[in-house]
């Protein structure tokens, strides 16, 4: 009793000092909040640069973005005394001195128009190293500290306006980006993960947000009221001269599941699990040389459907599909695609009332080439409905708009991931689902 007394003790110590620390860490920063607005009409300026620079350094500690309002919050501000600057394109620079103590609301500022208007507005060395230029918002990497070890990924985290979400999609001022680019190039066909993950940031000198026409308005010459952003990258000079590379590896154990290790399947036999991959690159001005490994038993691509991507290129006449068609005499299928074709999947279900598929989780990326998608394709060419059984469900909406007559979650919403993943469990879920789908959801499908 007394040890565990001790133990809750030292606990309850350790948990104070810790919302010690927090809570004065909290008490000395704070945000500050403003508002730019054009002098003359009053309507807001968005997308200017706002930074605070630490009295006595040159360096901004702080910088963000207005948005498409005027407003800007610079959040978790240490006490202290800044120079507060605030830039765009066409206007001349507000600066002020502030004294940060407390959370501070600077209200509307004025913004003078510059008589002498530029074409491009530029950042000072000093301030936020951003420049508007009309639909393009470039940012100079070397202001935004990364490691040697860090890929483009980590520095879009850092840039203010993009954001990466958890499965590695990219925002930039709530706009998906459709394509990373180098250097004007095409990097390794659509797929921006592929670049955002394996490209070392060290290299990348400039990033570039674009705002542009569709590729089919651009191909076609006629404008189709479409709009795509992508990222360009400028990549350092001497970036082009040699290879650059990353590798990656790791290894680890499934937590045990208890009921499943017996005598029969032993923890020391079953459940290992490994990742490994590499990229090697070499860009030059008229070509680009990159070769992407990836293997694992995690169920991990390691980016995005790559055959999907093959077949965009071979389609658009361009990209890796276009030059193997060019020269190799080569046919290309996507692995989806080939499979059906081998189980001669249209000629069995030609007679069929209704399809059934599935997945372990169904989402827009079922769509993207993966067989789910694949088999609503052939679904809907022979007007045959098309539903799908997974273990969990997103993107609901999307997936019924793209043709699915339904889609169902085998796992209840209040039921731990890791109580549906035992195999009792799991079984008896698919059962009462399957059960309640063919007693009472099925009455709207032609043939039943």
């Amino acid at each position: 009793m007394m040890k565990i007394s001790s133990v809750f003790s030292r606990f309850l110590v350790v948990v104070t000092l810790l919302l010690a620390g927090l809570n004065a860490y909290a008490q000395n920063s704070f945000n500050v909040t403003l508002k730019l607005a054009d002098e003359k009409t009053g309507e807001p300026v968005g997308f200017a640069t706002v930074s605070l620079t630490l009295d006595g350094e040159t360096e901004a500690a702080k910088y963000v973005l207005t948005d498409s309002e005027g407003v800007a919050s610079i959040t978790r501000v240490k006490k202290g005394t800044y120079l507060l600057k605030a830039e765009f394109m066409g206007y001349v620079t507000h600066e002020q001195e502030i004294t940060v103590e407390k959370a501070l609301d600077l209200g509307t500022i004025n913004m003078k128009e510059d008589v002498e208007v530029l074409d491009a507005a530029s950042v000072s060395a000093v301030g936020n190293p951003i420049v508007v230029k009309k639909d393009t918002i470039e940012y100079t990497a070397s202001s935004f500290k990364t490691s040697d070890n860090d890929m483009l990924e980590d520095l879009l985290k850092k840039l203010p306006g993009v954001e990466v979400s958890s499965d590695g999609s990219i925002t930039a001022n709530g706009e998906t980006i459709s394509k990373i680019m180098v250097d004007g190039k095409e990097f390794f066909m659509d797929d921006p993960q592929l670049a955002s993950k394996n490209l070392p940031a060290n290299m990348v000198e400039k990033v570039k947000v674009v705002e542009r026409k569709s590729e089919q308005a651009m191909f076609t010459g006629i404008d189709d009221g479409q709009e795509e952003f992508i990222i360009d990258l400028s990549i350092y000079k001497g970036m082009m001269d040699g290879w650059f590379g990353n590798a990656m590896a790791g290894g680890g154990h499934d937590a045990p599941d208890k009921g499943y290790y017996n005598d029969e399947h032993k923890f020391i036999d079953e459940g290992w699990r490994y990742q490994t991959g590499g990229i090697v690159g070499n860009f030059k001005d008229h070509s680009q040389l990159t070769l992407i490994v990836n293997a694992n038993n995690t169920n991990n691509r390691g980016f995005n459907d790559l055959a999907g991507g093959m077949m965009g290129g071979m389609m658009g006449g361009g990209g890796m599909g276009g030059g193997m068609m060019a020269f190799l005499n080569t046919e290309l299928k996507s692995g989806a695609d080939l499979l059906l074709d081998i189980c001669h999947f249209e000629e069995r279900i030609k007679d069929a009332d209704l399809i059934i598929t599935g997945e372990g989780c169904i989402d827009r990326q079922s769509l993207m080439g993966k067989i789910p998608g694949k088999i609503l394709q052939k679904g809907l060419t022979l007007d045959i409905p098309v539903i799908a059984i997974a273990g969990c469900v997103k993107d609901e909406e999307l997936l019924l708009e793209a043709g699915f007559a339904g889609v169902y979650a085998t796992r209840p919403d209040d039921m731990p991931l890791e109580e549906a993943m035992k195999r009792e469990v799991a079984m008896e879920c698919v059962y009462q689902t399957v059960n309640s789908l063919f007693r009472h959801g099925l009455h709207g499908f032609h043939g039943f």
